[in-house]
This record gives structure tokens, sequence and C-alpha cells, in this order.
């Protein structure tokens, strides 16, 4: 049987004075995962259960530029749908469009909105093939209100518009998200998600530093909204060693429904070896039995080629996921 192996493929068009690109790229993942977050849904099934587990992503970016300088492109992902217990379709994911100049970078569709731009995870390096790192119950990945546009129905389109302009060591950001793809819907008078920040990159004694900024508000009917700002701070040292920290504090707009998170996360890269650990917190204002908190280990060995041997594993509120298996890019 011949075998096809999906390599970064570029195909170039041109007209005239302008050009234009489309690049193809690929990763998949293979191995087992197991632990109570992925017991039974049956209650009266509570062991753990190991699976294998298989993914793919086949990224599509296409990129052009204008006779006057212009630059312009379009990213989608094709993705595994992701469960094993069946044979299921293909999904299509972070498909937006952009637009960039000296002005700046205007992008549209399925992005993250300026607050998650601006902010640093504590997750610093490396990975596993279940995310157990990034799934347990104290992580944050600073999302904001992204995505919230989309009622029950799913009327809205999850479209963020988003406006980024860097200038010498600072970015900054801004979006909106319309809720209901922009309708006016009956006994519904929400408000736009919008999201404002502001980055800064440098050296510090020696050490690359980068600090983010970030707000972003909701008002919404429901009281499911409110603002959130928030502050991350990365170091990387240049001996291998990474540090960072992120806090964020959501103002509810509903009575008594305030929450803070704090994170923090180490990570260690020695020729194949990345090491990392991170740890976070979420502290509610009232009932403080439902605070969690949770952390995330990991150990990825480079075997070179495009090819990761990765184990991860993660513990929060209860629960615990563990994986081992090989990461691959194409």
């Amino acid at each position: 049987m011949k075998k096809v192996l999906l390599a970064s493929t570029a195909l170039a068009f041109s007209a005239g004075m302008a050009a234009a690109e489309i690049t193809i790229t690929g990763s998949a993942e293979m191995g087992i995962k197991g632990g109570d977050r992925y017991a039974d849904t049956d209650p009266a099934v509570t062991e753990d259960k190991t699976r294998f587990h298989s993914d793919f992503t086949i990224k599509i970016v296409g990129s052009g530029e204008t006779d006057n300088g212009l630059t312009f492109g379009m990213n989608v992902e094709l993705d595994d749908a992701g469960d094993e217990d069946m044979n299921d379709g293909v999904n299509t994911d972070n498909e937006f469009v952009f637009i960039s100049g000296n002005f700046g970078t205007l992008t549209l569709g399925e992005t993250d909105g300026a607050f998650d731009k601006v902010m640093s995870e504590v997750a610093l390096a490396g990975g596993s093939i279940a995310d157990d790192e990034t799934e347990h119950a104290g992580f944050s990945g600073n999302s904001g209100f992204d995505g919230f546009g989309l009622p029950a129905d799913e009327d809205g389109d999850n479209q963020i518009l988003r406006y980024d302009y860097a200038f010498g060591d600072f970015g900054f950001s801004a979006s909106l998200e319309q809720e209901n793809d922009g309708q006016d819907l009956v006994g519904d008078d929400s408000d736009m998600i919008y999201a404002i920040g502001v980055t800064w990159a440098g050296q510090f004694t020696g050490v690359e530093v980068g600090v983010g900024l970030g707000y972003t508000s909701w008002n919404d009917d429901a009281d499911q909204g409110g603002d959130i700002w928030g502050i991350s701070l990365t170091g990387d040292f240049g001996n291998g060693f990474q540090a960072g920290l992120n806090y964020s504090n959501f103002n509810a707009d509903a009575a008594d429904s305030d929450i803070e998170h704090w994170g923090v996360g180490v990570a260690y890269t020695m020729n194949a070896w990345t090491f990392a650990a991170n740890y976070g917190d979420f502290d509610r204002e009232v009932n403080a039995g439902d605070d969690t908190d949770g952390y995330g280990l990991l150990v990825n060995y480079d075997l070179g080629g495009g090819a990761v041997m990765q184990f991860g594993y993660g513990d929060g509120d209860d629960t615990e996921s563990w994986s081992f298996g090989v990461a691959m890019s194409f």
C-alpha cells in the first residue's frame, strides 16, 4: 500500500503585481489516556477508564499581497471530531480572515478577543496529547467572554472583530463581538461584548519579560455578564527556564457572584527534554465550598523530525486525568 505523508505544502499563484499563497500544515496525535475524567457517564460506573486516543488537524492558511503592499489572508483548521467511541466526521475550527498594513491588522471570525490576545497563560512550554495540564479545574485560558455572544438557540455566529497594532516593544488590541448575530431579539437588550488590552515585551536585567494587561465587558439581560480585568507576567531566563503568573478578577452583574483567579507556571527545557508545571485557583465571593483549584504536569521528549513523546497529568476538584503518546507535526 502506498503511503502518503502530508508535509508543509505551499501552492503559489500570481496575477500581475499581486501574489497569493496557500500553505497546508498538519498535526496528529496517538496514544492512551485515562483517569476519572474519562469515567463512564453511567452513575453506577465510577472506576477510571483507560482508552485509546487519536486526533489530527489540517491547517490551511491563505495569504496574499496587493499592489500597494497590503497583506490579506484566511485561516481554517480541519479537525477530527475527537470522540474515540465512534467514527465521527471532520469539524472546521478557527475560521477567520484578516487584512494588514501600516495601520495594523484587522481580523474577523472565530478568533481570540482582545482580552485573551494580550493575556499569557501559565502553560509555558510543551504539551500533552489530551491537554491534561490545561484541563484541570484550576486552569484559566483567559478567554473572558469570548463566545458568550452565542445564545442557547445558537443564533449567534461566533464572530469576533479584533484590531491589533504594534509599536516598538508595545502592542495594542481591541475587539467587538455581536450577540445574536447582530439581531434584536424580543426581550433581549444585551450589549456587545467588547475588550481592550496592551502588551509590553523587552529585557529586564537579562530576562526576556512579557507583560499583558486586559479588560473585557458584557452587559447581559440575564445577569451572566459583568467586567473582567486581568494582568499576566512571563519571564524567559535564557537558560531553559521560564516562569509565568497571571491574575484576573470577574466583577459579575449578578449579586455575590464575583470570582478571582490566579495562576502560576514554570517550565524547563534541556536538550530534547521539556518539563513543565502549573497551578491555578478560582476563589468565589460566596459559597467558598465551590472554590476550585488544580495543577498540571507534563514531560516531553523531542524525537526529532516533528515527533514528540508526551506525558501529561492534571488534577483538580477531585478529578484527575493522564495521557501518554506521540504528537506529530508535518
